[in-house]
């Protein structure tokens, strides 16, 4: 049902195919003549801008319920005695006491493996529940991972196959008719490259007429890649690697389709071919690698008998575009662009040597943008300036802040904190400036800070509404705002604004643990049958999360639908979430207007842990009824992590560990009520290596998990004490 792929609307070139030999002196390209393709322009591509050639995005309409918020403030006794329903629960310590006294909530541990887990608890113990954002973006997270995944399998992976054996044997083609050494030379190392892409699928059928040298030389890059042991010089390039991003992680340690399909993603996306590298301390022109990617492009748009290389390349690069972002590199297509104007719509590659037309290729090359993410490494000779890369891994615009709020030597290391900051909240610039100190060792923090913060709020709406990465960070933002007189008395203080922090970090960190091989990265030196409970369930009242999250999630399905790769089951099973976000929108406006909730709506909030489970079972496979059904241990588990961010070989890890727990004292007529919630538990740490999932999840069950004192501040609302409930029965799971 996946397999009709995108009907690509282009700007750009159409190509045809013809199959027969060249000119004795040049390798030329012209259909008519029967000789090998043409390059041929449908459209004329726009070098001014980096937009890429990609399918149009369906627009969703945005719209904001109307509502006021006026709860009236209330204030909890130091006893708790005022909390009608306080007896329902195990003994709270002084501490906890004096937090739910204080701010109206505590966070407490609990080594749950899912959110919804503790929902379930809640139903069999007759506790009342109060739902939480994190739950639904954590459903939102397992919607995109999974569905990802999904095409990752069934489809891009067939077609990197396809693309990298084609163009293999086009390099290997070209390298027998062309008759200059130089350019022979380089096909030679395009033979290499492709090769190594080619055996990392576990492929050996190699062109009969492919140089021995070139297999020699990708079995010792392939050695390299495998070690993954961090920098070291590269075997077919002229400078070094940083070989440790070839450690599959994130979701692609599950299967080993989804291991190959990751080493060759990632060697696409960071094998680099600059125009300029630096050599003794001078920048210099790196002809060889430019010419690289000439050839590159040529035989890309070469139309053979069995392939369509660009196809193949698009169906990957559009609907992952969509995903993720665009590249942050150069790409195929603006090359192509500079190959016709300098060379003709009819090159000769020969021609590639010419010194004059290379500097014309140079000239064009100062059109086009630089990268946006520009690793600050000091003493490695890895480029970072403008370059082309295959199919380059994606600007995302939460990289970009980790790139300029680091500094080599000052500030080496970020933090998920910056970019919360910059997205629009007070409190992290607080947390970063007047309790972690960072202005104290790298004083033009809050310099760049302030400019970017500017440059980010200049965006206009339709930016964040452009793709699913951005829309995710833009549903984030609703946790980031202050929230005052009118709403609930725990959401109006700081520590709701530390625990909204916390929230937005985790889901983030899940953003980019569902996004680890295409995001560019920054571096720097259903319930039982107990009669229903008399307490009612409760709501978080953030609306403008609950919204966006909706307006997320209809312009993920409209646009797949869009791009025709959006299976029945998946198209109703988002549905469903959709019918719960309208939902939690109606009790969180009822709320805010002191209207109680309905019986009806107070038995849906009861059996809140039964919808999560299955929403989260049929958006990982469908067809599954169960959660031992799940056959991988680390799907089962909500434990995840990503490393988002090198300074040398230590590794900014982001990751979201066990559930915890939050009880939160929330009015409901004129009483004061206690409910519990689940919600994420974020870790943020530097590591000696890049982690899998398997491994974070290991440290967990092995009490391992570093300290973090970036984290400090979350003693304003949390506690690290279980409550234990005497009357609460975990036997079920």
């Amino acid at each position: 049902m996946f397999r009709k792929i995108i009907s690509i609307l282009l700007c750009f070139v159409i190509l045809f195919i013809s199959t027969t030999g060249c000119n004795k002196d040049k390798v030329t390209t012209n259909v008519n003549n029967n000789k090998t393709p043409q390059i041929k322009e449908r459209k004329k591509y726009t070098l001014e801008t980096k937009n890429q050639p990609t399918r149009d995005s369906i627009s969703v309409t945005y719209t904001v319920p109307n509502y006021n918020a006026k709860v009236k403030p209330y204030k909890i006794k130091s006893d708790l005695s005022n909390i009608v329903n306080v007896n329902q629960f195990g003994k709270f310590t002084r501490k906890q006491k004096a937090l739910l006294c204080k701010n109206g909530f505590v966070v407490t541990p609990r080594k749950s493996e899912q959110l919804f887990h503790i929902y379930e608890y809640n139903e069999y113990s007759s506790i009342p529940s109060f739902i939480t954002t994190d739950s639904v973006l954590q459903t939102y997270h397992v919607f995109y991972g999974h569905t990802l995944r999904k095409l990752e399998k069934e489809i891009f992976l067939k077609d990197l196959e396809a693309l990298t054996k084609s163009m293999l044997m086009k390099s290997a083609y070209l390298y027998n008719k062309v008759n200059s050494p130089y350019v022979k030379k380089l096909l030679e190392k395009n033979i290499t490259y492709f090769t190594v892409a080619y055996m990392l699928l576990d492929k050996n059928d190699f062109p009969k007429d492919a140089p021995t040298e070139s297999i020699e030389l990708a079995k010792k890059e392939i050695q390299l890649i495998e070690k993954h042991e961090g920098v070291n010089k590269s075997v077919l390039f002229p400078y070094q690697l940083d070989y440790s991003q070839y450690k599959p992680r994130g979701h692609y340690t599950r299967t080993d389709e989804l291991k190959r399909y990751f080493k060759v993603m990632m060697w696409y996306g960071q094998a680099p071919f600059p125009l300029y590298v630096m050599k003794n301390d001078e920048t210099v022109k790196s002809k060889d690698q430019t010419v690289q990617a000439l050839l590159m492009t040529y035989s890309m748009f070469l139309v053979n008998y069995k392939t369509d290389d660009i196809k193949l390349w698009e169906n990957i690069y559009d609907i992952t575009n969509f995903y993720v972002g665009s590249s942050d590199d150069l790409n195929i297509y603006q090359y192509k662009d500079i190959l016709i104007k300098v060379f003709g719509k009819n090159p000769d590659i020969n021609d590639f040597e010419d010194d004059n037309k290379l500097n014309e290729v140079y000239e064009e090359a100062k059109k086009l943008p630089e990268p946006k993410i520009k690793n600050k490494f000091v003493g490695y000779t890895i480029p970072v300036g403008k370059q082309f890369r295959f199919m380059g891994q994606r600007y995302t615009p939460d990289a970009e802040v980790l790139q300029r709020l680091c500094e080599p030597l000052k500030r080496p290391i970020p933090s998920a904190i910056d970019v919360m900051g910059v997205l629009g909240s007070k409190r992290a610039l607080d947390i970063q400036t007047n309790i972690n100190k960072v202005p104290d060792y790298w004083e033009r923090y809050a310099e760049s800070f302030n400019k970017l913060k500017d440059e980010f709020e200049e965006l206009e709406e339709s930016k964040w509404q452009s793709n699913m990465y951005y829309g995710w960070l833009w549903t984030l933002k609703g946790l980031l705002k202050e929230f005052n007189e009118g709403y609930p008395s725990f959401m109006t203080n700081v520590a709701w604004q530390d625990k909204s922090l916390i929230t937005s970090m985790s889901s983030w960190a899940e953003l980019k643990h569902d996004t680890v091989l295409y995001g560019k990265q920054s571096g720097a030196e259903c319930g039982g049958f107990d009669e229903p409970p008399t307490t009612s369930g409760y709501v978080e009242p953030n609306i403008d999360v609950y919204n966006k999250l909706l307006w997320l999630t209809k312009y993920s399905k409209e646009n797949l639908k869009h791009r025709n790769i959006l299976s029945e089951s998946t198209k109703e099973n988002i549905g469903y979430f959709e019918d719960l976000l309208k939902f939690l929108i109606k009790c969180s406006v009822k709320e805010l207007n002191n209207e109680n909730l309905t019986e009806i709506e107070n038995e849906r909030i009861r059996t809140y842990g039964g919808w999560l489970e299955s929403l989260t079972l049929t958006f990982i496979e469908d067809g599954l009824s169960h959660w031992y059904e799940i056959t991988s241990d680390a799907d089962k588990n909500m434990a995840c992590i990503a490393d988002i961010h090198t300074s040398k070989e230590l590794y900014l890890e982001a990751g979201v560990g066990p559930a915890y727990e939050i009880y939160v004292v929330v009015p409901v007529g004129d009483k004061l009520q206690l409910n519990r919630g689940a919600v994420f538990n974020y870790n943020e740490f530097i590591s000696p290596k890049r982690l899998t999932d398997e491994e974070w999840q290991q440290m967990i069950k092995d009490d391992k998990v570093p300290e973090q004192e970036i984290l400090k501040w979350i003693d304003s609302f949390f506690v690290n004490q279980p409550i234990k409930n005497p009357n609460e029965s975990t036997s079920r799971w």
